[in-house]
Parts: structure tokens; C-alpha cells; sequence
């Protein structure tokens, strides 16, 4: 509140100018680092009544980045109209294997351990060992940076009218330009020691970083689970790397 005192022609007028504003996350499960889309629970998910659950999904290309492709899925997602997603889970095929990981809470993965469909029958997975080496690859990054943006601002003022001698208020409407923080992304060629699995290294995918995704896109401490993988060999061969989740889309009224 700005308080302006004038004097004119032995009248003082008070000026008051208010600013008007307010921030509201979408409804549901609160986190204001999160704009417009985010990763929930499952059980999350099953108390969302005024809420369409559907499936999506997509196909992304060999040697991505992880974190990437997590992003363009839920700004897919986001597209769509869902304000949630939950149940990610991501499909990587090499020439060898097809496996499975799923990007959720890390209470979820605790709770929830990953098993394998083989001729209609579930089998607990194999147990696959890390391996440490050095690589140089490209990394997608992530960094926040400041930018202007210019926005419609509705204000007050109160003005002193002469002919009933009183305050009267004025709504008034201005352009304000404010400075924003803002995600910028782009690929950066790095070399270092990394821990991961075979399969990753064949196909080149680079594992998702669970903490950025946390901080931007949930409420919760995401976590990647242990993978899940068959052998690629006759009418189970797959092709093509997909990610795919539940998607929560507000019913229209």
C-alpha cells in the first residue's frame, strides 16, 4: 500500500493505491514450486472424484536423456488438460532386452515390488547388477534464470471528490513488468563416472535425475525402482523406447 499526500489549493487529497494479486496452485494436493502439472501418489490419485483418469503415452528415441523425456511427457500430459499424473513408467529396448522402470514416490516403491508377465504367469524379476564406468555423453540441464515478463495489473486509487466531499475508489489498470524465474534446458557434452545398469549403456539412455523431477514436478521424493527386464526374442520383441502413466483431467461441468 503507497500513501501519496498532496496538497493543493488548500485541500489536501489522500491518494491510497492498492495492488491487487493473488497466486492459487491448482486444486488438490498443495505445492507452490509446482506450476500447472505434477507426479502424485496412486492412492493420491484415487481420491480425485471430479477427475477423468485416462492412459497416455509416448515413444522417444534412443540415446535421450531421461529427465527429458519425463519433462516432454508431462508437458504432454499438461497439454492434454491433466493437472496430475502418476504411475510413470518407462520402457527401454535394446537389442537384448526390454526393461522396465517406474518413475514414482519412493514410498510407492517400497510398497510396490516390480514383477514380470511371462505366458500369463508373474514371476519375480532378475536381479540385475550395476556396473561403473566412465562415459562422455551428453546431459540434459536444467538451471533457473531470471526473465522480465509483463503482465495486466488491476489497481485502486482512492480520490477525493469535491462535489460530495468525500473519498471515492477508482479502478485503473496498468502494464507492470516483473522479473520471473524460469527453467532454460539444453544438452551439455560431459565426461564423468557413472553407476548403472547394462541395458542403460547399450541403449545410451541416460536415467532420469529424480532429484530436479522432485523439486519441480511433486510434492514427493520421486525415485526410480529397480528394473524390470525381458529378453527380446520372438513375438515379445519390442522396438522402440516408450514412457507411459495415468493422467488425471478435470471433469467439465
Amino acid at each position: 500500500m503507497k500513501l501519496n499526500f498532496l496538497d493543493t489549493t488548500g485541500l489536501q487529497i489522500v491518494w491510497v493505491v492498492f495492488f491487487l494479486g493473488c497466486a492459487h496452485g491448482p486444486a488438490g494436493y498443495q505445492n507452490e514450486k509446482v506450476k500447472g502439472i505434477k507426479i502424485i501418489k496412486n492412492s493420491q490419485g484415487q481420491e480425485l472424484r471430479d477427475y477423468e483418469k485416462s492412459t497416455i503415452e509416448d515413444n522417444f528415441p534412443k540415446a535421450q536423456d531421461g529427465t527429458k523425456t519425463v519433462i516432454d511427457f508431462l508437458l504432454k500430459a499438461k497439454e492434454s488438460g491433466a493437472a496430475f499424473v502418476s504411475d510413470i513408467e518407462i520402457n527401454i529396448a535394446s537389442d537384448k532386452t526390454n526393461c522396465r522402470t517406474m518413475l514414482i514416490p519412493e514410498e510407492e516403491i517400497k510398497s510396490k515390488p516390480v514383477t514380470k508377465t511371462t505366458g500369463g504367469r508373474y514371476e519375480s524379476k532378475s536381479v540385475l547388477k550395476p556396473v561403473t564406468r566412465f562415459v562422455s555423453e551428453n546431459e540434459y540441464r536444467c538451471q533457473s534464470v531470471s526473465k522480465p515478463v509483463q503482465r495486466l495489473e488491476t489497481y485502486y486509487e482512492y480520490q477525493y471528490d469535491y462535489s460530495s466531499k468525500s473519498n471515492r475508489s477508482v479502478p485503473k489498470t496498468r502494464y507492470v513488468t516483473k522479473y520471473e524465474s524460469q527453467n532454460e534446458c539444453s544438452y551439455v557434452p560431459v565426461s564423468k563416472t557413472v553407476t548403472r545398469y547394462e541395458y542403460q549403456y547399450e541403449s545410451q539412455y541416460i536415467p532420469p535425475k529424480t532429484e530436479y523431477l522432485t523439486q519441480h514436478y511433486s510434492e514427493w521424493k520421486l525415485g526410480e525402482s529397480p528394473p524390470d527386464c525381458q529378453s527380446q526374442s520372438g513375438q515379445n520383441t519390442v522396438s522402440e523406447n516408450r514412457i507411459r502413466g495415468t493422467a488425471y483431467k478435470v471433469l467439465k461441468k
